[in-house]
């Protein structure tokens, strides 16, 4: 049976999330993105905040150890109806395209 591609380790106030694909280098998929959506959205004790720490392949000049930054989230809002039915319009749009060219 194949390991989570994303373990959560719950601990008192933090969460442990470790992405679990050596054999592809950790290659993000749509999977695993639904899950770390959810581990990271849950907040605990009124707090949703989270930390990062990476393996890097390549060195860059411009990352050292112990570097510190913000990063922020912003969510869009749409209609349901947007939201249900953007896949059928994005295929239509294409099949168009394709049948008027």
């Amino acid at each position: 049976m194949e390991e989570a591609p994303i373990l959560v380790e719950r601990h008192a106030g933090y969460r442990v999330i470790t992405l679990n694909r050596p054999q592809r280098l950790n290659a993000f998929t749509e999977a695993m993105h639904l899950v770390l959506r959810r581990a990271i959205a849950e907040a605990e004790e009124g707090v949703n905040g989270f930390r990062v720490e990476a393996s890097l392949v390549e060195l860059s000049e411009r990352l050292r150890p112990g570097m510190k930054g913000v990063g922020k989230t912003t969510i869009e809002q749409r209609l349901l109806i947007n939201i249900w039915t953007h896949r059928l319009v994005h295929w239509l749009r294409i099949t168009l395209w394709k049948w008027l060219s």
